[in-house]
């Protein structure tokens, strides 16, 4: 077999170095190249004889004849010839008096939902992700190598997000995976990260069937216990109801919070009178809303979008629908002026895991978050919301992996980041990172904050509160 290389449109490294073939113990490498999934061609050939490899530059080429761990030698050192500076530059040995070569970089892929139905969400965890590798760029990267983040859309398409893993592994040699919102679109890339051994650390992911699967690969950093305990936990002691709606949408995580928050409702004796699921982007809540309205339920717990939960408050008032108190379980808070509610958003409660300004942040990373949040501020113009602290946070665990790597002298590969994932333990503004055998977060712990008029007041858990809950809610005719 021949396979050509061509000087020009080789990156400065091998990208997938010392890969280890459990049949034969084989050192295995892939290149990043423009050519399709060269790799591919290497290991369908490494027991089938010699390899012949030939690379190009426009005057100079190298040919070997390698069996079995040679080529990787070979490769090695085929990557550390200097590329031409043009093309009818000769190519030339480093000298004594040569400028040091430019450290080389270490890949990361990201996949988020920057347009579709769940770009409002996948947005706000990209600019997280994105800003802890400037920081870490900006203090020197890893051991002196900067990080590059190659991110891709996944355009809120379960298609497109398994394609963009398949690409950034094979194309761009990514040696670890971050980002997701929302398991559909999440489980796709974790299967992919999975087959190729790589590390893949999902930004929010609630679905329980994630982690039954045995997978060794698959962190993430959210799990729906968290969520389902702070609902029941302020319906019952903030709130003191005894009859509830909830309204979920049809996406794995959100159905199975759903359910998991009636197991708990029960237990405290709380009646649930209306359970619809609904698909997220949904024009039109009213006949929805309807029924929680005729079931006379005292709260209504939403387990939809930001656009969602919009939606339900500006239909709840156009419809003089009265609820003693609405949780909106995922996504911003309503408050903010882009959604236009005014003061429909009053009285409404959300979901909140990271907020300095009410004292949410993880003991011991107090410092990490204020410097964050002004940092943040700084560069974009913007406060920096939950779904940003998630890419965030990701992101710094994700560092201080390879961090923890690198610092016990081994190299900075795929299966070295994933076994220093599985033992970490550090505080990250979001939460105490730590996961269980089946990559769990153990520390994910949620609060319940209720607009009171120019206030935000956590109402839940008791040990967070900074106020009481108003329950129930004004009617809309006595706003």
């Amino acid at each position: 077999m021949q396979v050509d290389l061509y000087a020009e449109k080789v990156d400065l490294c091998l990208l997938k170095a010392l890969r280890h073939s459990r049949e034969e113990g084989a050192m295995l490498t892939r290149i990043r190249t423009v050519g399709p999934f060269l790799w591919r061609h290497l290991s369908h050939q490494r027991r089938t004889g010699p390899v012949r490899v030939q690379l190009h530059s426009k005057r100079t080429s190298v040919m070997a004849g390698l069996t079995g761990c040679t080529l990787l030698l070979v490769l090695l050192a085929a990557a550390c010839v200097p590329v031409p500076a043009s093309p009818a530059a000769p190519s030339q040995a480093p000298t004594a008096t040569s400028a040091p070569a430019e450290a080389e970089p270490i890949f990361i892929g990201e996949i988020n939902a920057l347009t579709g139905v769940m770009s409002t969400q996948g947005l706000p965890v990209h600019a997280g992700i994105q800003y802890a590798i400037d920081e870490a760029n900006a203090k020197g990267g890893i051991n002196g190598r900067p990080i590059k983040l190659v991110t891709r859309d996944d355009e809120s398409k379960p298609e497109r997000a398994s394609a963009a893993a398949e690409e950034l592994i094979s194309r761009e040699g990514a040696i670890a995976l971050i980002g997701g919102y929302v398991d559909t679109l999440v489980g796709p890339v974790s299967e992919v990260a999975e087959a190729n051994q790589v590390p893949y650390l999902a930004t929010a992911s609630l679905d329980k069937r994630l982690v039954q699967r045995g997978y060794k690969y698959f962190f993430r950093m959210a799990n729906l216990e968290g969520f389902a305990q702070a609902a029941a936990g302020a319906v019952t002691e903030s709130f003191g109801a005894d009859n509830v709606a909830i309204l979920h949408s049809v996406t794995p995580g959100a159905t199975q919070t759903a359910e998991r928050l009636q197991e708990l409702l029960a237990e405290k004796g709380v009646e649930v009178s209306v359970v619809e699921k609904f698909t997220p982007g949904l024009s039109d809540f009213t006949p929805l809303l309807t029924k929680v309205r005729d079931a006379n339920a005292q709260v209504l717990i939403s387990l939809g979008f930001t656009g969602d939960n919009v939606l339900m408050i500006r239909q709840l008032k156009e419809q003089n629908i009265n609820v003693g108190g609405f949780i909106a379980m995922f996504g911003a808070s309503l408050r903010a002026p882009v959604f236009k509610l005014g003061d429909a958003a009053n009285y409404t409660s959300s979901t909140a895991i990271w907020n300095p300004a009410l004292g949410l942040v993880t003991p011991g990373a107090e410092k990490i978050s204020e410097e964050f949040a002004r940092g943040f501020k700084e560069a974009t113009g913007k406060d920096a919301g939950g779904l940003t602290q998630h890419g965030y946070s990701a992101g710094l665990t994700l560092l201080a992996a390879m961090r923890n790597v690198a610092e016990a002298g081994k190299p900075i590969t795929s299966q070295n980041i994933r076994d220093a994932l599985a033992e970490i333990d550090i505080p990250t503004p979001l939460e105490r990172v730590q996961f269980d055998p089946t990559g769990e977060p153990m520390h994910y712990e949620i609060s319940v904050v209720q607009i009171q008029g120019d206030d935000n007041v956590v109402i839940w858990p008791p040990e967070k509160a900074t106020g009481k809950a108003i329950f129930p809610m004004p009617k809309w005719e006595e706003r």
